[in-house]
C-alpha cells in the first residue's frame, strides 16, 4: 500500500495527466482490495454524475453503493 501512495503523490509533484493518475487510481484499488472491478464517478458543479474512471468497460455499469457526491465503487 505504501508504493501505490508514494507513485501517486510522486505523479502529483511532477506534474499529471489526470486521466492517467485517475487510471492508476482504480488499478491499485482492484489490487489492493482484492476485488473484481472499480469505478470513480465523481459529481460536476449541478451534481450530475460522471464517469471518470474505471477498471474495464463493465465496471462503467456497475451499482453505485455509496450515499456521498463522489462516488468509488466497487465489486
Amino acid at each position: 500500500m505504501a508504493q501505490a501512495f508514494v507513485e501517486l503523490a510522486g505523479a502529483l509533484a511532477n506534474g499529471y495527466d489526470v486521466v492517467e493518475l485517475l487510471d492508476r487510481l482504480v488499478q491499485r484499488c482492484v489490487h489492493l482490495l482484492a476485488i473484481d472491478a472499480v469505478g470513480l464517478v465523481l459529481s460536476d458543479a449541478s451534481g450530475t454524475l460522471k464517469v471518470m474512471a474505471t477498471t474495464s468497460e463493465q465496471a462503467r455499469f456497475l451499482p453505485c453503493r455509496c450515499g456521498s457526491r463522489s462516488r468509488l465503487w466497487a465489486r
